[in-house]
């Protein structure tokens, strides 16, 4: 595993510690696996950290150490075991009265983490997510990467699908194919493989259903490099697609198009998705989720929300959103076409290479 380079980190820890100062904290803990590979490069669930105006710590058990040195950059790293008390020592050593924690934190780990650190007092905060909003070069980079990684592994796994194999044989070889690849770290989701009627329920989990000739299939994968994650949907059919089939494809194509071409830094997520719900309501067709998500080191990363009517903050540059707009017809079949696109100061840019349009297989 490669080690984020300094000068990444050091950035990250700016960002941050500009955020801190916004909310009035003088020291951070984070807490969230995410958050703290964000920061420190290492993910592990026995390690925290604590940021301070000036300086930042590691913190993880005695059996974590060696690990925690390889790859981990820029933290001092804390061994449990030689300091009891985490971080306790450390906020007294710098006077720490008011501490930022994660706004993940369940209610119950609040308070005991507050009764723990008394006297400095916890809030919640959301410097590391405003931080994670917008995404810098190197991370732009990672997920490239892992775009075209996967879409590499698609390619091939396209080949295995035809008539007579069951979703739950296509869900079982599609993990194996990302597995077997050694430049990433597994899937960054469960793959969705959803086929004929069970389709058109849209996060559909797989069956021992066997695939037909002219059924459509719905392929909803990625795979994480680098702890950044890909994500990608494409809509298939093994056959001749029936009439309706390819009107239902051709609305949703054209509703992706049109939310892509309406994202740009300052457009609010809400406008980008009623660019293409608007689209599918007047050709008759119902909204269903929200149109797309952010995406970094997690699948649904921040912004959230991202492309929801609900969402009324304006998109900024070099924010990375999935635009997934879907069509479901109830006991009949359903269609998702979803890319990965950055924001542009006039546009975006949409880093899915793989075509969408109407394909055949089988």
């Amino acid at each position: 595993m490669q080690k984020l380079p300094l000068e990444e980190v050091k950035a990250r820890l700016k960002a941050v510690r500009k955020q801190m100062r916004h909310e009035g904290f003088d020291g951070l803990l984070v807490t969230e696996t995410a958050d703290v590979r964000y920061l420190c490069g290492h993910e592990h669930e026995a390690v925290q950290l604590l940021v301070t105006p000036r300086s930042q710590y590691l913190t993880t058990t005695h059996r974590g150490i060696q690990r925690a040195e390889e790859r981990s950059v820029g933290f001092q790293i804390i061994d449990s075991k030689v300091q009891p008390g985490g971080f306790r020592p450390l906020i007294e050593k710098h006077s720490l009265k008011t501490l930022g924690v994660n706004s993940k934190m369940s209610h119950a780990q609040f308070l005991d983490l507050g009764k723990r650190l008394r006297p400095a007092r916890l809030k919640p905060s959301t410097a590391v997510i405003r931080a994670r909003e917008v995404k810098s070069s190197a991370e732009i980079v990672f997920l490239r990467k892992a775009q075209r990684i996967a879409e590499g592994i698609f390619e091939t796994f396209l080949g295995e699908v035809k008539p007579g194999v069951t979703e739950f044989h296509l869900h079982n070889r599609l993990i194996q194919l990302i597995l077997d690849n050694e430049t990433v770290e597994g899937p960054s989701f469960e793959p969705v493989l959803s086929s004929g009627t069970s389709s058109w329920t849209f996060h559909s989990r797989y069956t021992d259903r066997k695939l037909r000739k002219n059924d459509c299939l719905i392929i909803d994968m990625g795979v994480r490099y680098r702890g950044y994650c890909s994500d990608m949907t494409r809509t298939i059919f093994l056959g001749k697609p029936t009439r309706q089939m390819r009107e239902v494809y051709s609305i949703v194509q054209e509703a992706q198009l049109r939310a892509i071409d309406a994202i740009h830094a300052g457009a609010m997520g809400g406008d980008v998705a009623d660019a293409a719900w608007g689209y599918i309501a007047r050709k008759g067709y119902e909204q269903t989720h929200g149109l797309g998500h952010g995406l970094g080191l997690e699948t649904h990363d921040y912004p959230l929300p991202g492309l929801s009517a609900v969402n009324k903050k304006p998109l900024q540059e070099k924010m990375v959103l999935t635009v997934e707009p879907g069509i479901y017809l109830e006991n009949g079949f359903g269609v998702r076409i979803e890319d990965t696109v950055i924001v542009t100061r006039n546009g975006c840019e949409n880093i899915t290479r793989t075509p969408k349009e109407l394909k055949v297989v089988g």
